[in-house]
């Protein structure tokens, strides 16, 4: 068992982690917020190859959602790197539309699979996953909103005690300072004893 100051550090380090666990969330989010703007305006991709070209990964912002791609066999039909493009005609997907064997679309996600071996005679298997960034949005700002929250509740709760409320009910407490007469919040000294 640890003293009660190793505790007390064991919950700061924890703290510190949830603050920039909180802080990493609210830049993602801003980010997302960022390409979900450009998506609009660019078609930004990045593809990277496995060593032998054996794979294939692909990654595009566009029109207002962020595609995931992988093929396999073989594909030497596109460069490598990050790239930046006018925006495509609207329903355009990366690795989409030659050999589709499966699409399916719901709410702005997508998935598609199939096999772009009819361009080239091979097979060359695909899948793709499209998501809305009005999905990742709320996802990446879930933290942030929740700290924010609890932390304004803390806040007003304290504000009322300090000045002499009740914080369940707001019921003045200046006559009864040891409990709430209205809902039964044991307040003051009565709070100070029950938690010691």
């Amino acid at each position: 068992m640890a003293p009660p100051s190793g505790r007390r550090w064991i919950r700061r380090i924890g703290r510190w982690a949830l603050d920039a666990a909180t802080v990493a969330s609210a830049v993602l989010c801003l980010a997302v917020c960022a390409l979900w703007v450009r998506s609009y305006v660019r078609m930004d991709s990045y593809k990277h190859a496995r060593d032998d070209r054996s794979r294939l990964y692909y990654v595009v912002s566009l029109r207002g959602g962020l595609q995931l791609a992988k093929c396999d066999g073989g594909l030497d039909l596109f460069g490598e790197g990050w790239e930046s493009f006018a925006p495509a005609p609207p329903g355009w997907q990366a690795l989409t539309g030659f050999g589709t064997d499966a699409d399916r679309s719901v709410a702005g996600f997508r998935l598609a699979t199939g096999d772009l071996g009819r361009l080239v005679g091979r097979p060359m298997p695909f899948w793709s996953v499209r998501v809305p960034y009005g999905a990742l949005v709320p996802v990446s700002a879930a933290l942030p909103v929740v700290r924010a929250v609890r932390s304004l509740r803390r806040r007003r709760r304290d504000r009322l005690a300090l000045a002499g409320c009740c914080p369940a009910c707001r019921y003045d407490l200046r006559a009864t300072p040891d409990r709430c007469p209205e809902c039964g919040w044991p307040g003051g000294r009565a709070a100070e004893a029950g938690a010691g």
